[in-house]
């Protein structure tokens, strides 16, 4: 019997153990947050004609992600596992892709350590889990990377025998036209990864004079780039939320910006990339070795790597500059995995020049490896060392994003008839998911604006009713902090607050939540009190206001 070699060995052991994290995350009992309850909703309610357009609660996701996940809604069901089960398959494929590609591009010792960053990574762990599409977009953007090393390996040029006199396999590169098809379906930045795969290899091929090999890859890549953008252009026909740039903080340059303004820019989403979704420290460290590893992996002839990896990164700033795709956060976790590919690559060029220094200067191999090993311990110091603690603790410990599923069934539970439930708008998904009705629902406006305020709308829902239930949720950044407690202040003058769902030991909080109002007990006489803020005065429901919240064509208005 042959025991497999220690790298390999270790490589498949970190992958299996972040595979079983990978499924302790996406079992874990947590209901839907948010925008999980905002896609699920699309997926129950929107026919398969509408996916392609614009979904409501101005959400965006490919229409191959999301057909794959309503026909598992409709085929097995809508519970939380079934429809985060296509997040769950992508990070299992990332972490193979992980393994194989580190071992090609780099080595066997740097498959496992690229297996280790990627399994282990919490921003990866956590997407793994969630009914969103970024794990899904992760894994493909590694599989273009691969097809791409594929279409290299078959170049006839570099190969002998029959299929030099042969040429191309058309069938395999029609197949991996129609894989790339596939791909551009089930994620949006796959565009990207494609433009930059195609740029690297088309710089390869013209640095060796192949043209027709050229001419051959954009034959092989131009349907489903045709394909891709033609999506992303009928997407941008429906409304994108009109303050999605505050969501993603230095993903794009601001509008209009200049040369000078964009020359600005770079270092800041450079930094805020390395901080999230790559979860490390420091950004110059890591800048630095990205560029020893497209060095490194340049001097050691596998130029292609470096050049589809850098191609990629260059497309996904250009994509960012043009303000087509930000740069930043979870919509840029495709490009996680393919600077740490980069990273691992550096670290191993650190350590090659080591042991070459060493044996200039003629020092025992002992010696030349234990100053190699020395230098790679310093530079994972010194470098931002990815939190693996961190996921560790999340395999052990899953998070919920919030606790809105369990605030819902405790007040489902606590309704009596002749009771009435209204909503802020961040809480409405939560009773149209789990099935709670919502009489109406309510937000705070200026009170100077006859248009959008209009607390008789407020009566008129709570009119004949003993009791009411305010059902919140957790609002973004735009709202203020005390949100719920400015709500509640209005609705306390219509009755007494009796009881509230409150989270933590400061009270009422913009987390998900209820409160109870008894409506015959007249006004409270010692209500919630606030500081005074002209733009959240005044109590509405939002039936017959503008509602930038829902889409406005093709969805409920």
């Amino acid at each position: 019997m042959s025991w497999p070699r220690p790298a390999r060995l270790v490589a498949w052991t970190l992958l299996l153990a972040a595979a079983v994290g990978q499924v302790r995350v996406w079992s874990s009992d947590r209901g839907f947050w948010l925008d999980e309850l905002s896609v699920a909703i699309n997926l129950r309610e929107r026919a398969w004609s509408e996916l392609p357009g614009g979904l409501e609660y101005y959400q965006v996701a490919p229409v191959g992600w999301l057909a794959v996940t309503k026909a598992l809604r409709e085929w097995v069901g809508e519970a939380e596992v079934v429809l985060r089960l296509p997040s769950l398959v992508a990070g299992v494929a990332l972490l193979v892709l992980t393994m194989v590609i580190a071992r090609r591009a780099v080595g066997e010792w740097a498959s496992a350590v690229a297996v280790g960053l990627v399994g282990f990574s919490p921003t990866l762990l956590y997407y793994s889990g969630e009914l969103k599409q970024y794990a899904v977009e992760t894994a493909v953007a590694l599989g273009l990377l691969l097809l791409g090393d594929e279409l290299l390996r078959r170049d006839p040029q570099r190969r002998q025998g029959a299929e030099q006199e042969n040429g191309w396999r058309w069938p395999v590169l029609a197949a991996g036209a129609g894989l790339v098809a596939v791909a551009v379906t089930l994620s949006y930045s796959a565009l990207i990864v494609l433009a930059g795969v195609t740029a690297g290899l088309a710089a390869i091929f013209a640095a060796r004079r192949q043209w027709p090999a050229m001419a051959v890859l954009f034959l092989a890549a131009a349907p489903a780039a045709a394909l891709g953008v033609g999506l992303a252009w009928y997407r941008r026909l429906y409304p994108l939320a009109p303050n999605q740039d505050t969501w993603f903080a230095h993903g794009m340059p601001v509008p209009g910006a200049g040369v000078g303004d964009v020359v600005a820019w770079l270092p800041q989403t450079w930094t805020g990339f390395v901080a999230s979704p790559l979860g490390w420290r420091s950004g110059w460290w890591t800048l630095g070795l990205v560029a020893i590893g497209l060095v490194a992996l340049l001097r050691r002839g596998r130029g292609h790597w470096a050049a589809m990896a850098a191609g990629v990164l260059a497309m996904a700033m250009v994509a960012a500059v043009l303000r087509g795709y930000p740069l930043a956060d979870r919509v840029a976790l495709y490009l996680v995995t393919p600077v740490i590919l980069l990273v691992v690559a550096g670290v191993d060029g650190v350590a090659r020049g080591v042991r070459w220094v060493a044996r200039q200067i003629q020092l025992v191999p002992a010696t030349a490896a234990g100053t190699a090993a020395a230098v790679v311990a310093a530079v994972a110091v010194v470098m931002p060392g990815p939190p693996v603690g961190d996921g560790v603790q999340q395999m052990l410990a899953p998070p919920d994003r919030d606790r809105g599923r369990e605030v819902l069934a405790d007040l489902a539970g606590r309704v009596r008839p002749g009771d009435v439930v209204i909503a802020n708008w961040f809480a409405e998904q939560l009773g149209r998911w789990y099935g709670l009705e919502v009489a109406g629902l309510v937000r705070m406006a200026p009170a100077e604006d006859p248009q959008l305020c209009r607390p008789d709308s407020v009566d008129a829902l709570l009119a004949g009713a003993s009791r009411a239930w305010y059902l919140h949720g957790a609002p973004p950044g735009s709202e203020p902090a005390d949100h719920t407690v400015r709500v509640a202040a209005q609705l306390a003058q219509r009755g007494r607050i009796v009881d509230a769902w409150t989270l933590g030991e400061d009270g009422l909080s913009n987390e998900p939540g209820w409160i109870l109002l008894d409506l015959t007990a007249g006004p409270d006489p010692t209500p919630p009190t606030v500081e005074p803020h002209p733009d959240f005065a005044c109590l509405t429901e939002t039936e017959g206001v503008a509602n930038e919240h829902q889409l406005t064509r093709g969805g409920r208005s």
